[in-house]
């Protein structure tokens, strides 16, 4: 299944993903083959991830051997291959394997729309190790049918969790506000930041919107305790899950999630406050660009 483009049924499964997450006993820490943060991309990369022709037939040899580009072609013909099979080691290795090749390749539509929230890849930002004091939630929904508009803070500094803000949804007639409790369980908002894992670099943050009658904008901020400020956004993208993708600045650096791990957390925060997300009536979607193309802006005399 395509997971970049089927942004309908990805956005409405999500809540019923996190919810089953919820339920089920704690997994195994997971273990990421990258850590956090990857190193930019070089001119030279971003010119063979612009330039790499997907289509050509895959290189033979041994993985160490081959381009970035021939990474890319294989790990498509093993991913024809495999089709909704779950991915095997030798296709998970030949995924890290380009990435850390180029990370900027995987960001071409064709290679996010087949390895997208395929795998773990890098591992969440540690920050220092400081804990979160506050955390700063947005969220305004708008399509075929009721909008939502809800502004949530979250002071963490005393024994358990200060929730204020406001909630309302606009059913079309009239608006009608949503109690928002006045804690919520710590466990679940301290889950957000290690959620954000998988970060890839980019040298611009972008909006992606293919889709119609179905418009989330997020903004998530974590307060650190040094005072540090860290922004989570979608830019109103409604390209995949719940709205996004991810996007956040970093010591300067700008990066987007290539998976859904945060979205996860999001919903499962929202289900801890009795909030629900927003729901149209019908969507639809086409005309996506190419990420590669809106992440890294090339100049078009180049």
């Amino acid at each position: 299944m395509k997971r970049w483009i089927l942004a309908g049924l990805l956005a409405l499964s999500m809540s019923a993903a996190a919810q089953e997450a919820t339920e089920t006993a704690p997994s195994d820490p997971v273990e990421f083959p990258m850590i956090f943060p990857l190193d930019f991309p070089t001119d030279d990369q971003l010119a063979e991830a612009y330039d790499c022709d997907l289509e050509t037939a895959p290189a033979t040899g041994d993985i160490e051997t081959l381009t970035a580009c021939e990474l890319a072609v294989r790990a498509l013909e093993l991913a024809a291959e495999r089709g909704e099979k779950p991915i095997a080691d030798d296709e998970t290795a030949l995924l890290v394997s380009l990435v850390e090749a180029n990370p900027a390749l995987v960001l071409r539509l064709s290679l996010i729309a087949t390895y997208y929230d395929a795998i773990p890849l890098v591992s969440a930002p540690d920050f220092g190790g400081q804990p979160v004091t506050a955390v700063h939630l947005t969220y305004t929904f708008f399509g075929l049918g009721p909008s939502n508009d809800y502004d949530i803070a979250i002071d963490l500094s005393g024994e358990t969790p200060a929730v204020t803000g406001t909630a309302e949804i606009d059913g079309g007639d009239d608006s009608d506000p949503v109690a928002v409790p006045e804690t919520v369980d710590a466990a679940v908002v301290q889950a957000l930041l290690p959620a954000l894992s998988d970060l890839l670099p980019i040298a611009e943050q972008f909006s992606s919107v293919p889709c119609w009658d179905y418009y989330p904008d997020w903004a998530v901020e974590f307060t650190l305790e040094d005072g540090t400020v860290v922004a989570v956004v979608n830019n109103e993208s409604n390209v995949v899950g719940i709205g996004g993708p991810w996007q956040v600045e970093i010591d300067g650096r700008n990066y987007m999630q290539y998976s859904n791990t945060f979205s996860v957390a999001v919903v499962d925060l929202l289900e801890a406050l009795g909030l629900p997300l927003g729901e149209t009536a019908a969507m639809g979607c086409g005309g996506i660009t190419d990420p590669l193309w809106d992440a890294f802006p090339r100049d078009p005399d180049a």
